[in-house]
């Protein structure tokens, strides 16, 4: 877990938020303070259409959620 001005100041370029108990996701995440400055939120690289279940919750599953994840950052190469 990372706090909120922790993530700020670590910068990212993607931001994943596999997180189904908000609406809009994204537009909470662009809404946060300080929040507006970060690459990834800049650039629209808050990637949400992941699933949560598979994401948050590590088992048999594991290895879908990284081709899940590969194939979020990439889409490129899982054409």
């Amino acid at each position: 877990m990372y706090s909120m001005e922790s993530v700020a100041e670590k910068n990212p370029d993607v931001i994943l938020a596999p997180d189904s108990y908000y609406l809009d996701v994204e537009k909470i995440i662009q809404k946060r303070p300080g929040w507006s400055s970060i690459k990834a939120v800049r650039g629209g690289r808050i990637i949400n259409n992941l699933d949560p279940n598979m994401i948050n919750r590590p088992g048999p599953r594991s290895a879908q959620a990284v081709k899940a994840i590969a194939g979020a950052l990439y889409p490129e190469l899982f054409k």
